[in-house]
């Protein structure tokens, strides 16, 4: 077992409830090269007292109240790991979770990362759908944009170089959501390879409240804007992985097109003709997303008739199931 060191940084913003289970996750590694830092991003509940009680056992930071990106940020700069793991405040590290991914991460430069358990607020758990189970992966796969798209990795499943994140700047502190995604896809379009093996890395809280330090909730991401969206399609054409456009470029159709169907039903138009035009541009019309009646209703009606079909069709056979 490799003695290499690995930072394991928490931010932390009014999460007094539950930051105390969370740093004693990570402290309570079976790999014991860890450091652990807290950052406490302006808090103004009790979580200051709760991370004072573990003294010398982590580093303990203190900003004004600046974001999660931030927050992180100013965590990875005060971290002497050559291996980077972030976990929120409200979250559990299962006990093997380092040593696992470490024993990967050493043998190749690629991102590792893995699974994760759904923890419900009556204490419940629920396996989260693998990323093996909903886009193929197996273990040893790297990630392709669809993965990031499709599938979202999420934050604390993965374990980084600080090299890697040093040279593309850390967090972006202007994204307000879905940090994680702005961060995996820009890493990814600078050539970073992601490498999927199937460990269960944490219990995700699934809890809704203020105070959570990131949201990850595909319908208030950063690529749900559409000029964000365009940021990313010039990326992926001209960056290092431009050598994929032509099938990423049918991957990033499909998700314009995805993404104008949840404006409609939001009732947002302009952004939805916004996105459904990108789609026709990337690929035409046969890029359409959606089952085979929906892609019949589009080609007669046009993609806003069809989707008030699909959604009237929707409500009469499956009223309380969300739609794709």
């Amino acid at each position: 077992m490799t003695d290499e060191l690995v930072s394991i940084i928490i931010p932390c913003y009014n999460n007094s409830q539950f930051v105390s289970e969370a740093i004693n996750s990570a402290l309570s590694q079976t790999h014991s090269n860890v450091e652990v830092i807290v950052v406490n991003d302006g808090s103004t509940d009790d979580s200051d007292a709760e991370i004072s009680t573990f003294g010398n056992r982590v580093t303990y930071l203190t900003q004004e109240n600046s974001g999660a990106c931030v927050a992180r940020n100013k965590g990875l700069a005060h971290s002497g790991g050559t291996f980077i793991k972030f976990l929120d405040a409200d979250d559990i590290l299962l006990p093997d979770c380092v040593q696992a991914q470490l024993f990967h991460a050493k043998r190749t430069d690629a991102v590792i990362f893995g699974d994760c358990i759904l923890l419900h607020e009556d204490g419940t758990l629920e396996h989260h759908p693998t990323h093996l189970e909903s886009s193929g992966l197996i273990a040893g796969d790297n990630a392709s944009l669809a993965t990031f798209l499709n599938n979202p990795v999420l934050t604390s499943t993965t374990m980084f170089r600080r090299a890697q994140l040093e040279r593309l700047g850390g967090f972006d502190p202007t994204v307000r959501r879905g940090q994680e995604h702005e961060l995996h896809l820009r890493l990814y379009n600078g050539g970073v390879d992601f490498e999927y093996h199937p460990e269960v890395c944490y219990q995700y809280r699934q809890h809704f409240s203020p105070s959570r330090i990131s949201v990850s909730s595909r319908n208030v991401s950063h690529f749900r804007m559409h000029n964000n969206f365009l940021k990313l399609i010039d990326a992926v054409r001209d960056g290092e992985r431009k050598s994929d456009w032509e099938t990423n470029r049918r991957v990033l159709g499909r998700t314009a097109w995805r993404t104008g169907r949840r404006h409609l039903r939001a009732g947002d138009y302009s952004a939805a003709k916004m996105f459904f035009n990108t789609a026709r541009e990337l690929g035409g019309y046969d890029i359409a997303h959606g089952t085979s009646s929906y892609r019949f209703l589009r080609r007669f009606l046009g993609p806003i008739a069809a989707e008030k079909v699909s959604m009237l069709r929707h409500q009469i056979r499956s009223p309380f199931k969300p739609m794709d």
